[in-house]
C-alpha cells in the first residue's frame, strides 16, 4: 500500500512537471514569435496591433498600453489597445510628476504589480476599478525609454510569474521602440536634407536667372571666353558692336578673342 501511494504521488508529480514544462514551452514559443514581430516592425502602432493578439495567449487584459518617451523630460506618447482590438494613441502627453507611480518606475527601472494607480497612469488605464495591473519599464542601454502596462477589471490579480513573462517581453519591445525612434529620426533628417537641397537649388536657379538677366540686358558689350581662347558666349550688345547676328551667334563663338580687339 505504501509503495502504491508513492507511485501515485510520483505520477502526480511527473504529470504536474510535464504540464509546467509544456506551459513554459508554449510561453517561450509565443515570446519568440512576438520577438520576431517587434524586431521586424518600424511603426510602434503597427507593432502594438500585431502583438496584442499574441500577448493575449500569455496573459489576459482589458487594456495593454505603451508609454514611449519622445522628448527627454518633456513629453511621452501613449499607445493603447483593448482586448477587443480597439487602438488609440495620444502624443505630447506631459511627463509624470516627481514621486508618481510612473516616474518611480522610469527612475528605478523596476517592474511591479498593483491594484490601484495614481493620476500618472491616466491614459494607460481605464477609469474603472481594477482587479489587477502590472507596469514594466522599457529599458534600452540602461536607460528607461518608456513603460508597458497591463490591466484588467475582472478575474484574479496578476501573478509574479506573469510579471516575469512581461519583463522578458519588455526587452524586445524596448529594442523595437529604439529602432523605431532611430528610423523616424533618420526619416526626419532625410526630409530636412531634401528641403535644404530643394531650397539651395531654387536659390541657385534664382541667382542664375538674376545674373543671366543682368548679362543679357547690359548696355555694355559682355562676352565669356573659354579656356581655348575662343568666345563661348556673348550678350546682344556685344554682338551688335562686333557685327555678329543674334540669329547666328555661332560665328561669334568660334572667333578668337584677339579678333575683337
Amino acid at each position: 500500500a505504501e509503495l502504491q501511494r508513492m507511485n501515485e504521488a510520483l505520477e502526480e508529480t511527473v504529470t504536474q512537471r510535464t504540464s509546467e514544462v509544456r506551459q513554459k514551452a508554449g510561453q517561450l514559443a509565443v515570446i519568440n514569435q512576438i520577438a520576431k514581430t517587434v524586431n521586424a516592425a518600424i511603426d510602434p502602432e503597427d507593432m502594438l496591433a500585431e502583438i496584442a493578439g499574441q500577448i493575449s495567449r500569455l496573459v489576459t487584459f482589458d487594456r495593454f498600453a505603451i508609454a514611449q518617451i519622445v522628448d527627454e523630460d518633456e513629453s511621452h506618447r501613449i499607445l493603447t489597445v483593448t482586448a477587443e482590438g480597439t487602438q488609440t494613441h495620444a502624443d505630447g502627453v506631459p511627463m509624470p510628476s516627481r514621486g508618481s507611480m510612473l516616474e518611480t518606475v522610469l527612475t528605478n527601472r523596476q517592474a511591479f504589480l498593483f491594484e490601484e494607480a495614481d493620476s500618472s497612469m491616466n491614459g494607460l488605464l481605464r477609469d474603472e476599478p481594477l482587479t489587477g495591473g502590472m507596469v514594466v519599464p522599457l529599458v534600452f542601454q540602461n536607460r528607461a525609454r518608456g513603460v508597458i502596462t497591463f490591466s484588467r477589471q475582472d478575474g484574479e490579480p496578476y501573478t509574479e510569474g506573469e510579471l516575469h513573462l512581461m519583463e522578458d517581453l519588455a526587452d524586445h519591445i524596448a529594442v523595437a521602440l529604439e529602432k523605431s525612434r532611430l528610423y523616424k529620426a533618420l526619416q526626419k533628417m532625410n526630409a530636412e536634407l531634401e528641403d535644404m537641397v530643394d531650397a539651395r537649388t531654387r536659390q541657385l536657379a534664382d541667382s542664375e536667372l538674376h545674373y543671366r538677366t543682368l548679362f543679357e540686358q547690359s548696355t555694355d558689350g559682355l562676352f565669356l571666353v573659354a579656356e581655348s581662347g575662343h568666345i563661348s558666349e556673348a550678350n546682344g550688345r556685344c554682338l551688335e558692336l562686333t557685327g555678329c547676328s543674334l540669329e547666328q551667334p555661332v560665328s561669334s563663338r568660334h572667333r578668337p578673342f584677339a579678333s575683337l580687339m
